[in-house]
């Protein structure tokens, strides 16, 4: 008889117990579930410039709409649409402007402002790339979500046909990898650019969040 009664005290200590470890259980849970979506987000965006990138480097021309869908495909989970979304992708081609290049001022020769800069040549881009937040990181200030083309008209893109002219063209945000004079990007070399950037739904429970916007980029 004691010992029944030993027992049902014991199985009601365990429900306790369990009722003041539930909190913190589901606190890790939570927090588990987060952190996942967050690599796994991580992850797609890695697995989206990789194979963009390889597109790109091998001449794919994203111009062409059917194209940009086979990139939209493969950011599943992202919400990247062709010009909306919360997803952005942008594809550059940089390259290095001369130190003695020449452009023409009416009749005559002048140096280009762009002499000696990092500078973009070609650009492509998917999804929502006008949002606040949303431009390529290789630019900054408000050339971040522009193209500018040849005559000055920027929310175009393709190629930049006066890039070694226009300083809307200047990439300032280049790694410093490629801006370092001795060994990054030479005098008219060429180097394949794929960025994506991403606004995550928010996951927020007890100091638990996603970072508001997440990125990455792949060079070839």
């Amino acid at each position: 008889m004691v010992f029944r009664r030993f027992l049902r005290d014991e199985r009601a200590q365990s429900v306790v117990e369990f009722g003041l470890a539930l909190p913190f259980l589901v606190l890790m849970s939570v927090g588990t579930f987060a952190v996942g979506m967050i690599i796994d987000r991580h992850l797609t965006l890695g697995q989206v410039v990789r194979n963009g990138g390889n597109m790109y480097a091998r001449g794919v021309d994203f111009s062409s709409t059917q194209n940009k869908q086979f990139i939209i495909d493969a950011a599943t989970g992202l919400d990247l649409q062709l010009t909306s979304g919360k997803s952005a992708v942008y594809f550059t081609l940089l390259t290095r402007v001369p130190d003695d290049a020449k452009c023409s001022s009416g009749y005559s020769q002048r140096d280009c402002n762009n002499n000696g800069r990092i500078v973009i040549a070609q650009r492509y881009k998917i999804g929502n790339t006008t949002a606040t937040g949303m431009g390529s990181r290789l630019q900054s200030g408000q050339n971040a979500t522009q193209f500018v083309d040849k005559s000055g008209n920027a929310a175009s893109e393709g190629d930049h046909l006066n890039h070694f002219d226009l300083v809307e063209a200047w990439a300032d945000n280049a790694p410093s990898a490629l801006t370092n004079t001795t060994t990054g990007l030479q005098e008219n070399e060429l180097i394949y650019v794929v960025e994506i950037v991403h606004k995550p739904t928010t996951i927020s429970f007890q100091g638990i969040f996603a970072p508001e916007y997440m990125y990455a980029r792949a060079f070839f």
